[in-house]
């Protein structure tokens, strides 16, 4: 049987046949990949926007200077704005993650509590950044100008319309500098793959690195204006 079996007509062999199949998304749907990015889109807009409207708003109306001659130090006086803004970002994450689950049926493979957690380090970013821009802009309008075009590079830059492997290598550096970067990688990978802290450590430490300088710079630029 053996000798016969090695004298066997080719056409009688059966070749391997390669089978291709997705780990994740197995149905290739759209929307497992566009909506956990439309959430990043959302948490970059509103809070950036408001953060940068609302000191400058103060500033107009002459409350600011108010504030400045009451015990409260610099950082205290940020602080106090920073945290109500944090509040309402987070009952805009809830209502958009609610809508993505119940109404696109977005598969949620990752844990809650971590995608809260890197979140908050992500609109701790945002926001200082519109902190930032109150610092050197003197009108609402100028406010809204300038942090919609940090939005649009930061939205262009991200990965969400064009995969950041296809853009030209010197485009690709200037990505780096970009948080949306990181949290878009980190939300996709929390929602389709369900990844956790030790697969996401290095994007999250980067993402903390530019939200600590941005503060950092927020409030020393706060502080020179003042003085």
């Amino acid at each position: 049987q053996l000798k016969k079996a090695r004298i066997a007509p080719t056409k009688d062999i059966h070749l391997v046949e390669m089978e291709e199949r997705m780990w994740y998304n197995l149905e290739l749907d759209s929307q497992q990949f566009m909506v956990p990015g439309i959430v990043v889109v959302l948490l970059t807009i509103i809070p950036m926007m408001l953060s940068a409207m609302s000191l400058v708003k103060e500033k107009e109306i002459g409350t600011l200077e108010q504030l400045m001659v009451t015990p409260l130090k610099k950082h205290q006086l940020l602080l106090g704005k920073i945290i109500p803004f944090l509040i309402l970002s987070y009952v805009e994450l809830a209502i958009v993650m609610t809508v993505a689950i119940l109404f696109f049926n977005i598969s949620m493979n990752g844990s809650y509590l971590l995608l809260a957690l890197l979140s908050l380090l992500y609109l701790i970013a945002t926001i200082g950044l519109g902190i930032f821009i109150s610092t050197f802009t003197h009108t609402q309008q100028q406010a809204m100008f300038v942090a919609w075009f940090f939005m649009v590079f930061m939205i262009i830059m991200s990965g969400f319309f064009i995969p950041i492997e296809n853009m030209p290598k010197s485009l690709q550096g200037l990505t780096y500098l970009n948080p949306m970067r990181y949290f878009m990688f980190i939300i996709r990978d929390i929602f389709q793959k369900g990844s956790g802290i030790i697969y996401l450590w290095l994007d999250s430490t980067l993402m903390t690195g530019f939200a600590l300088v941005i503060i950092f710079l927020a409030v020393g630029k706060f502080q020179k204006r003042v003085s």
